[in-house]
């Protein structure tokens, strides 16, 4: 049968005498120094242990801060910059105004805002458009003055609506020649081209057409609601004879 070893620390907690000074020390150790702070402030004067809690309180806000720095640095390294800005904050918790801890900061936000970027980039290069605005918002947010992610953000909204438009401008080729095949179909001597350096104008004409069925056709509340979506901004019926 296998012997329980406990060592004297757990010991004593489980007599239920720790101290609170104990206790401290333990999450120091632990490297809870908030809770190591709340334990070693209820260090009562009388108690024996009373002075080295005073020592350890006046070293716990350096230690601490000196902890957190270290664990900053490694959370940059990993590129896990909002857990290393968030062990930033809590070195300054202990260090208000730290020079070191600012200055970490500093280059926390600087190197998230420029991987950021080069994603938004990344993701611009495959036209990904909504991938790198959300990746320039991102940059944004670390460093809001970055000139660089601002002209990426203008950069991938030009050629987001050019591409829109180019795709646009292809589907209104597409609708005036399905359009044309449609009418041919339905009986009628109908030719439907498009017009303008954007081919927003849309020209109708109908051969030996008459004025009733012109009119009916182009008065379909659907067609217009097409030509809109399209972004056609013009339409010219025509009627003529041979």
């Amino acid at each position: 049968m296998k012997k329980l070893i406990l060592c004297p620390l757990a010991l004593v907690f489980l007599a239920g005498c720790i101290s609170d000074y104990e206790m401290g020390v333990s999450a120091w150790e632990g490297h809870d120094y908030k809770e190591a702070q709340e334990w070693l402030s209820r260090v009562e004067a009388e108690e024996s242990q009373y002075d080295s809690a005073q020592i350890l309180l006046k070293q716990l806000p350096d230690t601490a801060c000196a902890y957190y720095l270290v664990q900053a640095k490694e959370k940059l390294e990993a590129e896990e910059f909002d857990d290393a800005l968030e062990v930033c904050e809590e070195a300054l918790e202990f260090k208000p105004k730290n020079a070191g801890a600012e200055k970490l900061q500093k280059k926390i936000r600087a190197a998230a805002s420029l991987y950021w970027i080069a994603e938004a980039r990344t993701q611009l290069k495959d036209e990904e458009f909504t991938a790198a605005s959300g990746a320039c918002d991102k940059a944004l947010s670390y460093n809001p003055d970055s000139r660089t992610a601002k002209s990426l953000q203008k950069t991938i909204k030009a050629k987001e609506a050019k591409k829109r438009e180019a795709e646009l401008l292809a589907a209104r080729k597409k609708f005036a020649k399905d359009y044309e095949y449609r009418l041919l179909d339905e009986g009628y001597n109908a030719t439907v081209t498009t017009h303008g350096q954007s081919a927003t104008t849309l020209k109708l004409e109908w051969i030996l057409a008459t004025k009733v069925d012109a009119h009916k056709l182009t008065k379909d509340p659907d067609f217009f609601k097409d030509l809109r979506e399209l972004g056609f901004k013009k339409i010219h019926p025509h009627r003529r004879l041979l």
